[in-house]
């Protein structure tokens, strides 16, 4: 339905305020969850929030782990790096998220 034009929205009487090109560049986005173990030296985000220090930092001068999106602790964007590509842009993005089952 994001590919259609203001004639099939008149076939069904939607009215139509603008005839913008919605959709046209849509692309899908996939995702895959990938689950690992950590050693035991790794601290999980459930076991940062609990720590003194680390809210005693957040508090006082917004730093620490505590200051990441909840569970995102790493953000990465990769580029295939194919010399024909015309544009920056990545073609990857990894989010490293933290969590526990």
């Amino acid at each position: 339905m994001l590919r259609e034009n203001k004639t099939c929205h008149r076939i069904l009487r939607i009215p139509v305020k603008a005839d913008l090109p919605v959709g046209q560049n849509l692309q899908e986005q996939y995702g895959v969850l990938t689950e690992f173990e950590l050693g035991d030296k790794i601290e999980l985000f459930s076991q940062k929030i609990r720590k003194e220090a680390n809210l005693w930092n957040y508090i006082m001068s917004k730093t620490g782990p505590l200051t990441s999106v909840t569970g995102v602790s790493n953000i990465a964007f990769l580029s295939q790096g194919f010399p024909e590509s015309q544009n920056d842009l990545p073609d990857y993005q990894l989010y490293f998220l933290e969590g526990a089952q």
